[in-house]
């Protein structure tokens, strides 16, 4: 039931329906089953119906419609081959119908990421312009000072010079 309820709302002509009845959001409606791809459980199937728009009062109403639209559809398809009383499949939320919801910018993570990009971009920004006078050229090799034996020499300090140097 919950696929053959899929191919109705993924006919045009049910979408045209349901505009006609009210319903201006976008709307999507989802089967979903136990089980995986290899081996679907179809015993308990469930659908998701979701209307989308920036109007609280228009995504609302459209699931209001896709809703009554769906008990039509559900009732219509059983009573068409004979089924009736006790026998009817009949749909039941399995959480409360939400309406809706409103998506909150999350200021804690925008902020720590706007600190994270400028750190980023302070230590690109250091990198590229540091001054590279007194390094050596690329490719040449590092040269140190060193005596036969191995062992370093210490270079005498410069004399100090001013109004406070004493020797």
């Amino acid at each position: 039931m919950a696929l053959t309820i899929a191919h109705y709302f993924d006919n045009p002509a049910t979408i045209d329906e349901l505009r006609r009845r009210g319903g201006t959001a976008a709307f999507h409606y989802d089967v979903a089953h136990w089980g995986n791809e290899e081996l679907p459980v179809y015993g308990q199937p469930y659908a998701t119906l979701q209307a989308l728009s920036s109007d609280p009062k228009k995504s609302i109403d459209t699931l209001n419609q896709a809703l009554a639209m769906l008990t039509e559809k559900v009732k219509s398809l059983q009573t068409s081959v004979g089924a009736t009383g006790k026998l009817m499949i009949d749909w039941e939320p399995i959480g409360a119908v939400m309406g809706p919801q409103r998506q909150s910018l999350q200021r804690s993570r925008a902020t720590v990421a706007i600190g994270l990009i400028a750190l980023l971009a302070s230590a690109a920004t250091i990198s590229f312009t540091r001054d590279r006078s007194r390094e050596r050229p690329l490719g040449e090799p590092r040269t140190r000072k060193r005596t036969t034996t191995g062992i370093r020499t210490r270079q005498p300090k410069p004399a100090r010079t001013g109004a406070g140097s004493a020797r």
